[in-house]
């Protein structure tokens, strides 16, 4: 009677091994990614309030905004003030490397709360991604000003 294990068995073993060491690394990943994703929606989703903020305080006379450069590669947004003669901008934030922001028609590129009602010009949906559709948030903008993030 032998002791031990034949090389069939260890093999048998190090591919059982292999296999589940290589899902765990996906799954990983997969959460890795989608925290990302979700830590990028909820800074969105406080930059818009505070702009709505702004605009319901009437902070500096002025209506307030948020500029989204999805143009260019840098994939930024930005605060700012939508005075009646020069935007001022006061916080601008970069997106993480491989993220992106898409806005819903009919908003281009700047989405102004109005004065006292904190109301968005237009409602709109904003999806930010990092490529991969099970992971992407949308943001929504109501005609009433509620924000939110699914």
């Amino acid at each position: 009677m032998r002791r031990g294990f034949t090389l069939i068995e260890l093999l048998i073993v190090i591919g059982i091994s292999a296999v589940l060491l290589a899902v765990g690394v996906l799954s990983l990943n997969r959460l890795r990614s989608g925290n990302a994703v979700e830590i990028e929606a909820q800074q969105l989703v406080a930059v818009l309030r505070s702009a709505q903020e702004k605009a319901i305080g009437q902070d500096s006379g002025s209506r307030w905004g948020v500029y989204f450069d999805i143009v260019s590669e840098r994939n930024f947004y930005s605060l700012y003030e939508a005075s009646t003669t020069i935007n001022i901008t006061v916080d601008t934030h970069t997106l993480k490397t491989g993220m992106l922001i898409t806005l819903a028609a009919p908003v281009t590129s700047t989405i102004i709360f109005d004065k006292v009602t904190g109301r968005p010009e237009a409602s709109t949906t904003i999806t930010i991604s990092d490529g991969n559709p099970a992971t992407a948030k949308s943001v929504i903008i109501t005609a009433q000003g509620r924000i939110s993030y699914e």
